[in-house]
């Protein structure tokens, strides 16, 4: 960090004041600017889960109207990947395939259950399957038959799946 008479400056841009008498300041006395505008606007001071954002994401633009408190981590999480989304597409709302890396309108993408990460093109998925089969020695006609239309992978249920740590197919007759 430099030292700027009582401001500081990491790494990062984020900057620091010397407040000591700050509830939340740091071990030496620092506590962030932004963080600082912020309570001051709201009238309290910030639990330490609240995330202060950015709009223009440029660290040391401290001004009112550029800061936003959000609520915890993951909210904060949630508006850079719309921002992602709609710089990329002009639609916040679009997911993006993990596979394809294009961004689709929701209706379109599929989402694993209890996975936190983007979802996927059933059609990718099934050609990124068919790619491993292929490169595994397992004929492409054979691969077909073990995907469902909806697009899930091989599983028990059809007698068939793909065992990571041995990286064979299961069930091939």
């Amino acid at each position: 960090m430099r030292k700027l008479n009582h401001k500081i400056k990491n790494n990062f841009g984020y900057e620091f004041i010397y407040t000591p008498d700050h509830p939340n300041s740091n071990g030496k006395g620092f506590f962030a600017v932004h963080r600082l505008i912020v309570e001051g606007v709201i009238g309290r001071y910030l639990k330490k889960t609240e995330v202060v954002h950015h709009f223009d994401e440029i660290p040391g633009n401290n001004k009112k109207d550029n800061l936003v408190a959000c609520e915890n981590e993951n909210y904060h999480r949630i508006i850079h990947q719309r921002l992602r989304a709609y710089k990329s597409c002009g639609h916040a709302n679009w997911k993006k395939c993990y596979i394809c890396k294009e961004y689709d309108a929701p209706s379109k993408i599929k989402t694993p259950a209890g996975r936190n990460r983007s979802g996927f093109h059933p059609e990718c998925r099934k050609n990124f399957y068919r790619k491993r089969a292929k490169e595994n020695g397992i004929d492409p006609e054979i691969s077909k038959k073990m995907w469902s239309q909806d697009g899930r992978r091989p599983g028990f249920k059809n007698g068939v799946y793909y065992n990571r740590h041995s990286k064979k197919w299961i069930g091939i007759n």
